[in-house]
């Protein structure tokens, strides 16, 4: 889960694992229900998903991007650039 700096609980831990917030956007492992396993997604600063969890593996944003990538059955490694969307980014 995420706190504010009084320690105040913001976002529930729901998560499987989780990275800290760059550039308005956190990094997040979740388990989807699908059992297609855990995947990677974005969230904003409420707990809302910006970047759905489709991804097998990302990192953090760094001057508006992220690199992330999908493992696929016809190529292994699919590798795309995000833009945050972010006002004020």
């Amino acid at each position: 889960g995420f706190q504010d700096t009084s320690g105040k609980m913001i976002i529930p831990p729901i998560f499987n694992g989780a990275l800290s917030f760059s550039e308005g956007l956190a990094l997040v492992a979740d388990t989807i229900k699908s059992h297609t396993g855990i995947k990677i997604g974005y969230i904003d600063h409420t707990g809302r998903y910006c970047i759905p969890p489709i991804y097998d593996y990302g990192y953090d944003f760094r001057e508006g991007k992220a690199a992330v990538s999908k493992v696929t059955r016809k190529i292994p490694y699919i590798l795309q650039i995000l833009r945050s969307k972010i006002d004020g980014d």
